[in-house]
């Protein structure tokens, strides 16, 4: 079991964006903040149903994930930071929460977005407006960190299990002292080993020590989701 740090730390979020990237009426992730301690400057959110302000210092205590929907998150967080850094896209960071014209509208909806709300539907934190307003491509996250979390995290068998071990260990989640008071964040870490790279045409092709991502008789290919 991964201990919380016994002694309280603050976590700042912001700066606040000049134009928040915003997603079926919710401000989209990663989210520019900063954690005493850490140099990541890049966080989610695991409450949809929390209000947290931007500008605000919060006191509380940090955690590595160690629950099925902490690791799901982390992986989710891992994940937008690959499909930005395969489409080009500058996101939204701590010393640059103005990422400029890379990051647009498109990719919001069609990633940012949907994470966003899949962590939140993970942790059952979605308000009835947020699920009935949620991206189309939410399950589809949901599905995939579901899929690692079963073949990777979970699974000592698997060739990419230590791996993901490490990654975890690599990632941090915030808590207010007070539960409720504000929402928790989780630190947005990248981690390219944990996924195939593509080839010229296309498709997944695995190297030596990756896996293909099954489940109910799909494959979820967890690389970036094609789109047309």
């Amino acid at each position: 079991m991964n201990l919380a740090h016994a002694a309280t730390l603050s976590f700042f979020i912001g700066p606040q964006p000049g134009t928040i990237p915003t997603v079926s009426g919710e401000a989209a992730g990663p989210y520019p903040g900063q954690l005493d301690g850490s140099s990541i400057g890049q966080f989610l959110c695991l409450d949809g149903d929390v209000v947290t302000y931007w500008g605000s210092t919060i006191t509380g205590t940090e955690a590595h994930p160690e629950t099925k929907q902490e690791d799901e998150a982390a992986f989710l967080g891992s994940l937008l930071l690959h499909d930005a850094s395969q489409a080009g896209v500058i996101l939204n960071s701590f010393t640059n929460p103005n990422p400029g014209p890379t990051y647009t509208q498109a990719f919001m909806n069609s990633y940012s977005g949907p994470i966003t709300f899949a962590i939140w539907q993970i942790f059952g934190t979605l308000t009835p407006t947020q699920a009935a307003n949620k991206p189309a491509e939410t399950q589809t996250f949901v599905n995939l960190a579901e899929t690692a979390y079963a073949n990777i995290f979970s699974n000592p068998t698997s060739a990419l299990y230590a791996e993901g071990q490490s990654f975890l260990q690599s990632v941090w989640i915030f808590s207010p002292l007070q539960q409720g008071s504000n929402q928790r964040f989780i630190t947005a870490v990248g981690d390219e080993a944990l996924f195939p790279p593509k080839t010229p045409d296309g498709p997944v092709a695995p190297e030596p020590g990756t896996v293909t991502m099954l489940a109910t008789g799909a494959v979820l290919v967890i690389v970036g989701l094609r789109r047309k």
